[in-house]
């Protein structure tokens, strides 16, 4: 950008309930699966070592076969990611809905705080308490919403074949 541009920044986009419904492990996984690209160096492995085979190249045969159990060790290990991955979304939504759900309590208690302080009925120090509750409720709910944004995308990126850490 040119010297003197102004950037604004804007909030994450939030995940709608929609997006939510529409996971489908079973369709999902099998994307994922097609998608892997770990999957697929282990099946062009495979085959370079079967066409190492079947050319004389090469007379071993354990190479073919321990390319296989590769292979094979290498879908498992995606599908139980894919799985924690599906597994965290969902422990995301529910801490999400927990973190809204105290953060809807936590306005009307203030509320009634409030008219308790206007009124001379409560001390300004339960005023206070009352409003910092509602501020730790506002950011728990915030950071509860990051958390689902972050877990879905990276849930949405294992479906197109990227996943992160060992086992990919």
């Amino acid at each position: 950008y040119a010297l003197g541009t102004e950037l604004e920044t804007e909030a994450l986009p939030a995940v709608t309930q929609e997006q939510l419904d529409a996971l489908d492990y079973e369709a999902d996984l099998k994307e994922a699966l097609e998608n892997s690209y770990s999957i697929w160096a282990q099946k062009d492995a495979l085959e370079s070592a079967s066409d190492d085979y079947a050319n004389g190249v090469t007379d071993n045969l354990y190479a073919h076969d321990a390319a296989k159990i590769q292979l094979d060790a290498q879908t498992e290990n995606v599908k139980a990611s894919f799985r924690e991955m599906y597994k965290d979304v969902q422990e995301k939504q529910a801490a999400s809905a927990a973190a809204l759900a105290n953060l809807e309590q936590a306005q009307k208690t203030f509320a009634v705080q409030q008219v308790q302080y206007d009124r001379g009925m409560i001390s300004r120090m339960d005023y206070m308490n009352a409003q910092d509750t509602l501020t730790a409720a506002e950011e728990s709910a915030a950071s509860a919403q990051i958390d689902l944004f972050t877990s879905y995308n990276t849930y949405q990126w294992a479906k197109r074949g990227v996943m992160s850490g060992a086992a990919q």
